[in-house]
Formats: C-alpha cells, structure tokens, sequence
C-alpha cells in the first residue's frame, strides 16, 4: 500500500464515515506502516467500501473530499 492510497482512504473514512469510521480514518492518517496495515486487516470491509467512496469522489469530483 503506497502513502497515497492510506491517504485517499483515509480522508475518505474522515469525510464519510460515522463516528467509529471518521475516528478510524484519523488514526489511520497518522499510522505508521506497521499500523495501517493492522489497521487494514482488522477492519477488511471498511478499507473496501472506502476505497471505492475514494475512487468514487477522485471521478465525481475531480478528487475533491468535501463533505
């Protein structure tokens, strides 16, 4: 997982998900790459649904995450 796609999914949890997500998103911001890979393990369907929130903004909005 490259640091642009931890980024992308990231604030993709931040601006979209609940309050478990977006805190899940933050944390995932500031991990390390030990820990962003624990953080994707632990918590496989919301790296998948949040990848495609961020494909989906990147197309729809030129790549804009505004809430």
């Amino acid at each position: 997982m490259t640091y642009e796609e931890q980024a992308r999914v990231g604030n993709a949890m931040v601006s979209r998900g609940g309050s478990f997500v977006a805190a899940l998103g933050a944390a995932l911001l500031k991990a390390d790459t030990l820990n962003r890979e624990r953080i994707k393990t632990a918590f496989p369907e919301y790296w998948e649904t949040y990848t495609e929130i961020a494909d989906h903004l990147e197309r729809t909005k030129g790549g804009e995450m505004d809430a």
